[in-house]
């Protein structure tokens, strides 16, 4: 006798099974109850000529004997194993009896006018899942472990095969058993019944973005887009959270920042004010101080000789963003341009960008000032370099 049974998936995992070593504790404390308690069992018995509802649940979780309940626990296992994976717990336990409330459900209505028998078990949860996980892990493999005797000799071992030939073996040769029965009502049918519903359920999940599959589901390998992979709802929404909470991280530092340089400018610390604005600015462009600091910070900066120079971007950029000083703050960093960098023809450059009736009083002497010191040294062969 051998024994081959599946012990391993490379599917990816995400959560612990618990759920499936909870439904085949389950499935197991029933049929010890229903051995213990035969009579009371039998109301929990799907019986196609009553109809009782409860049934369809509880006949999915029930088993003929120990054999039956093995065969059936192995292959929940492996399913359970890449299902409640991907999904989680709840959501396994929906779609355990999912696919065996409609399939019950399903017999029950094709049966109840023509036969007086009945049915339980777990086997069209299971080939329900057997299609699901055909779905959604196609070429993933699953490595089954087998033992004992062949032909009076000792064996042992394992092998792999890929999701989809498994899956496709299982649900074919019951497909091929109810076709050489016509189709009559026989445990391959009603096998087959939990198939429909388990397909439709794995399909309407990867359409509706309810599972990662990582970019492997069937219909991605058979369009030629393998690997990519879609965000389910849940992982785009905990993207979205993520972004909102970095957005607001972010102006949260930036707003501290801001309050920083204000209060460097408060206390004379014009040149950290900046070079502190300035660090805000690598990581949000679009930041403007007010008017009143940036005028606080250049004539802090102007105050001091060793300091000057660096007012020259502090100007530039109050020059972009305000204009109540205008003048005498674009005089200024003509001035500077010129002592500073000896850039007499930028010096010109800048002081053309205002208009000469613009400039009055001792604004007009300064710019005149400036103007003849730049063109003495462009007269005296100066050359800018930048």
């Amino acid at each position: 006798m051998l024994f081959v049974i599946p012990t391993a998936t490379d599917a990816p995992s995400y959560h612990f099974p618990f759920a499936t070593i909870g439904m085949i504790a389950l499935n197991t404390i029933v049929l010890v109850l229903q051995l213990a308690f035969p009579e009371a069992a039998e109301f929990f018995i799907l019986r196609h000529a009553i109809l009782n509802p409860i049934t369809w649940f509880s006949s999915c979780c029930m088993h003929a004997d120990f054999c039956h309940l093995l065969g059936n626990m192995v292959g929940l296992a492996i399913c359970g194993w890449i299902i409640e994976g991907k999904v989680g717990w709840w959501k396994f336990i929906l779609i355990y009896f999912a696919i065996g409330v409609s399939a019950n459900a399903f017999e029950h209505a094709m049966m109840f006018w023509v036969s007086n028998g009945g049915s339980l078990g777990a086997s069209g949860v299971i080939f329900g899942m057997l299609a699901i996980i055909m779905i959604w892990a196609p070429e993933n493999e699953i490595t089954f472990s087998y033992g004992g005797l062949l032909l009076f000799y000792p064996v042992a071992g394992s092998f792999s095969v890929t999701v989809m030939g498994f899956c496709f073996y299982m649900i074919g040769v019951e497909f091929l058993i109810a076709w050489f029965s016509f189709f009559e009502m026989s445990s391959a049918l009603l096998h087959l019944m939990g198939v429909v519903p388990g397909a439709l359920i794995g399909y309407f999940m990867v359409k509706q973005r309810l599972v990662d599959c990582e970019g492997y589901d069937l219909m991605s390998v058979q369009s030629g887009n393998s690997g990519k992979r879609v965000l389910t709802i849940a992982q785009e929404r905990e993207v979205i959270q993520a972004r909102k909470r970095a957005r607001a991280e972010a102006r949260s530092q930036e707003q501290h920042g801001l309050e920083r340089a204000a209060a460097y400018v408060a206390e004379g610390h014009h040149e950290f004010a900046w070079k502190r604005f300035e660090m805000l600015r690598r990581k949000n462009a679009s930041l403007v101080m007010s008017e009143a600091q940036l005028v606080a910070i250049i004539n802090g900066l102007n105050s001091d000789a060793s300091t000057r120079p660096k007012a020259i971007d502090v100007m530039r950029f109050y020059l972009k963003h305000y204009s109540n000083f205008r003048v005498p703050i674009t005089i200024n960093l003509a001035r500077h341009t010129l002592s500073s960098l000896d850039r007499p023809r930028e010096c010109i450059r800048i002081m053309r960008t205002i208009d000469g009736e613009q400039i009055a009083g001792k604004h007009l002497k300064a710019a005149e000032a400036v103007l003849k010191k730049a063109r003495e040294k462009i007269a005296q062969g100066a050359i800018d370099f930048v």
